[in-house]
């Protein structure tokens, strides 16, 4: 176990130095269980701590570390419970919400779990619009966030419905939803939220090939592996450009709808 554990610890910081991972980092991490599943098939929960603390070495004292932990409560119509709504995006973000001792965010349907340096800023964050201006997304883009990708698909990348509503796509519309948040404190509040929801008359499911590969044209997407896994890393504000670009040329280039 010791002899993967320290596998595990190198290659983690290896590939985090390969993608311009540095102390002092906003980073919002997109990762799958199987990045540590190779390494440890079994005591998951200690390598789940490990993956977590060795980033945040990484990203010291004056870093962020920000994990998705999504409820989709109000599009359920059940109750948020900031404490206690389980994440279902996996294993991953459950253990980090539950067990690292990090602080969620407000929204009702894209939670946020962080660690670090802005993280209790990001837990007073309260947003009329999940992907727009005052929200979670709009504030990593301001710290000049990087998207981190550990041994998943570029499609995961959520900000980019960010960038989707910023342009006003119109295969997008926003729906509104009610419902009621129970807050740390204890206290109960009825809240609403604008989602940027898909069209689902068309085939909206993300597609980023195109943007990861002129990203990786411009030299601005960061490789490495971990065993055999890749990862890649990409500064928020590079995202952010190249998407806008090429939903200028064409509005459908993000998703797997094709012009007709």
């Amino acid at each position: 176990m010791k002899k993967f554990e320290n596998d595990f610890l190198r290659d983690l910081n290896n590939s985090l130095a390969k993608l311009h991972i540095n102390t002092g980092d906003t980073v919002m991490l997109h990762s799958d269980s199987g990045i540590i599943g190779q390494y440890f098939p079994r005591n998951k929960e200690k390598a789940f701590e490990e993956f977590f603390l060795g980033i945040l070495k990484k990203l010291g004292p004056d870093g962020t570390l920000i994990v998705p932990s999504f409820s989709m409560s109000y599009t359920q119509n059940e109750p948020y419970d900031v404490l206690n709504s389980k994440s279902v995006v996996g294993p991953l973000s459950e253990f980090f919400r539950t067990k690292m001792k990090s602080k969620r965010t407000l929204d009702p349907i894209y939670s946020f779990s962080s660690l670090g340096k802005y993280s209790d800023e990001l837990s007073k964050i309260e947003s009329k619009s999940c992907f727009g201006g005052d929200s979670v997304f709009s504030y990593c883009f301001k710290k000049k966030a990087k998207l981190l990708f550990m041994g998943c698909s570029f499609d995961r990348a959520t900000f980019v419905h960010f960038v989707e509503e910023k342009l006003k796509v119109s295969y997008r519309y926003f729906k509104e939803f009610k419902g009621v948040t129970y807050l740390p404190s204890n206290k109960i509040r009825k809240t609403e939220v604008s989602l940027y929801v898909r069209n689902l008359e068309l085939d909206t499911l993300p597609n980023h090939k195109k943007l990861e590969c002129e990203l990786k044209n411009q030299n601005l997407l960061n490789t490495s592996m971990m065993n055999r896994l890749k990862c890649k890393s990409v500064e928020m504000s590079d995202f952010f450009a190249m998407s806008s670009k090429l939903l200028a040329k064409n509005e459908y280039s993000l998703i797997n709808q094709k012009l007709t």
